[in-house]
C-alpha cells in the first residue's frame, strides 16, 4: 500500500528519464527522497506504525532506480553527494 501511493510519483521519473529530461527526473527523485524521509521522521499517522521499514526502503529503491536510468557519470556522482550531505542516515 505504502509503494502503491507512491507509484505515480515513481512512474513520472521513470518518464523523464525515457525522453531525456534528466534534471527534471533528477528533481523528481530528490523531492520523493526528501519526502520519505519527512514521513519517517515526522510522519503522524497509524500507518507509519504498520510500515516501520518502508521509507528507508523505498528511499534505497528509488535511489537504485534513478541510478539505473542515469547515464552521466556526473550526475551520479553529484547525487551520491547530495545524499551523503542531506540523508546521512540511509547514505550507503
Amino acid at each position: 500500500m505504502f509503494e502503491q501511493a507512491l507509484e505515480p510519483v515513481r512512474e513520472e521519473m521513470r518518464r523523464l528519464h525515457r525522453l531525456g529530461k534528466q534534471a527534471a527526473a533528477r528533481e523528481y527523485c530528490v523531492g520523493l527522497l526528501r519526502g520519505l524521509r519527512r514521513f519517517e521522521q515526522d510522519g503522524a499517522t497509524e500507518f507509519k506504525d504498520w510500515a516501520i521499514d518502508a521509507p528507508h526502503n523505498v528511499f534505497e529503491d528509488v535511489l537504485e532506480e534513478w541510478r539505473k536510468g542515469c547515464r552521466d557519470p556526473a550526475a551520479r556522482k553529484a547525487m551520491d553527494g547530495l545524499v551523503e550531505k542531506e540523508f546521512p542516515e540511509w547514505a550507503q
